[in-house]
């Protein structure tokens, strides 16, 4: 009762979970911070480690994370005259 949930990354199954000061993050399910491996794979995926490091105050890039070629095709109106990055979302 209480914990807050937000998912970080629904297709790579990352959560994170905030029960008052305490904060877990959360991959497949049963890997948090009681085991080692969740901190590098977190780290290889942008779009967790933008909303981490967002989320404790550093400035992170704007940026949009698309499933599907439509749905970068339809967001292209909005981004035509700008300067752009594309990255995959994991390394």
């Amino acid at each position: 009762k209480g914990v807050q949930v937000e998912i970080l990354d629904e297709s790579d199954q990352f959560l994170k979970l905030q029960h008052k000061d305490h904060i877990e993050y959360v991959k497949n399910g049963n890997m948090t911070s009681k085991d080692n491996y969740i901190v590098p794979l977190a780290m290889a995926n942008k779009t967790v480690t933008k909303k981490m490091l967002s989320a404790a105050g550093f400035p992170v890039p704007a940026g949009a994370e698309f499933s599907t070629l439509e749905e970068g095709i339809a967001y292209y109106p909005f981004i035509k005259d700008k300067p752009i990055v594309i990255k995959p979302k994991s390394t």
